[in-house]
Parts: C-alpha cells; sequence; structure tokens
C-alpha cells in the first residue's frame, strides 16, 4: 500500500523522523485543506481492518452451512479497495499540501503493519471453504522481518541517537505484492497458484529484509 510516507515504505517508517515541524489542531494547510485531513483518512483505514475481517468471517460461515456468501465477499473486496484507496490518496494529500509530520507517518505504518498482518491471518489461521488458505510460514516471514528491523532501528537509535532512513524500492514492491496476494485470496484464488506466488513474495520480503539489514550495519559502522 501506499500511504503518506508511500505505501513501500512502511518497511521502516515505524522510525520518527525528522521532519516538517506538527501543524496545529483544526488549522488550514495550502489549498483549504485541513491538517488533520490525512492523518483522519489514516485513522479510517485501521478501522476498516476489522470491518473486512467481519465480512470475510461472515462469508466463511455462510458457505460452510451451505448458503451463498458471494454478497460478503464482494463486502470484503470492497473494503480492500478502500483501504487501498485511501492509502493512496492520505499520502498524496500529505505530499501535495506538505502536510507530512512524523506522527502521520508513525500512523501510517502502524496502519500498513496492521492490515498487512490481519490480512495475512486471517488467510492462513481460518481454514474454510470460501477462502484458499496462505501457508503460515509466510505469515512467520512477514512477522519476522518486521520485528527484526524494530529491533534494528531500537538498536541503531540507542547507539547513534538518530537512525537514518532509506526508502527503497525493493520495499515498496513487497507490500504492494502482500496487498496483491489479499485481494486475489478474497476475490477467489486458485490452490494451486497458493505455493509459487508465496514463494514469490517470500523471496522479495526475505532480500528485502537483508538489504536493510545491511543498511543498517553500515550506519552504525559510520556513526
Amino acid at each position: 500500500m501506499t500511504g503518506q510516507s508511500s505505501q513501500g515504505e512502511s518497511e521502516d517508517a515505524a522510525v520518527a523522523r525528522p521532519g516538517p515541524v506538527e501543524p496545529s489542531r483544526g488549522a488550514p494547510a495550502r489549498g483549504g485543506i485541513p491538517a488533520w485531513l490525512p492523518n483522519a483518512i489514516t485513522a479510517l483505514r485501521i478501522v476498516l481492518i476489522p470491518v473486512f475481517l467481519l465480512l470475510a468471517v461472515a462469508c466463511q460461515q455462510a458457505e460452510l452451512v451451505g448458503q451463498a456468501g458471494q454478497g460478503y465477499r464482494l463486502g470484503a473486496f470492497s473494503v480492500l479497495l478502500a483501504l487501498g484507496l485511501s492509502d493512496v490518496v492520505d499520502g498524496w494529500l500529505a505530499r501535495r499540501f506538505g502536510l507530512d509530520t512524523p506522527t502521520g507517518a508513525l500512523l501510517d505504518a502502524i496502519a500498513d503493519k496492521l492490515a498487512q498482518v490481519a490480512l495475512l491471518a486471517f488467510f492462513t489461521l481460518t481454514p474454510g471453504p470460501a477462502f484458499v488458505r496462505l501457508p503460515v510460514w509466510l505469515l512467520v516471514i512477514i512477522v519476522g522481518r518486521d520485528l527484526v528491523l524494530a529491533a534494528g532501528c531500537l538498536a541503531l537509535r540507542a547507539r547513534l541517537g538518530k537512525v537514518e532512513v532509506a526508502h527503497e524500492v525493493h520495499g515498496k514492491l513487497s507490500s504492494v505484492l502482500i496487498f496483491g496476494l489479499a485481494v486475489w485470496a478474497t476475490l477467489g484464488m486458485s490452490p494451486r497458484a497458493v505455493l509459487p506466488v508465496s514463494l514469490v513474495i517470500a523471496a522479495v520480503v526475505l532480500l528485502s529484509t537483508v538489504d536493510y539489514v545491511r543498511g543498517g550495519f553500515r550506519q552504525a559502522r559510520a556513526g
């Protein structure tokens, strides 16, 4: 997804960076856009996550008892579209009108991580007839990546007092692939496609993690 720091930047956006001064609450921005609007859209994205889960669970339960769950499926898909669109919109507003702030970047990172983990956890831990089941090891890799990067950022901050954030293409790509996988699984992914697609995503995530870790070691040596 692409949020206030763009979708793929959520790999490392959880670290508060030195940036623009926080605007005062309710202060208007250029073009008459309220300063709070991008963060409000990001907060809405967090609210949409349990809405998706409720609709997806309802779809599973309906098909378990032999009823049609297509209405719930379409509703869950619509929520995913809203998640993706809101991620793009809040990022565009923040950049276009100079409303990007450390708080906004942190909130955006939280929204992205919650969405990724919640979506993957649903498709890996709730087997049923409505959706394909994704491999648990893919969820472990995604969560493990986040833990490794968070630990590295904390270690660098403790040692150097700051962390220089580098936003790489592979970070954006991994986030886009994870979101795309969730959309495909919601629409009715073929079980035969699960393993090859999961392996590709896992490879991108692992390579991205290795590159970020190497960058962290370079910062530590330079500092």
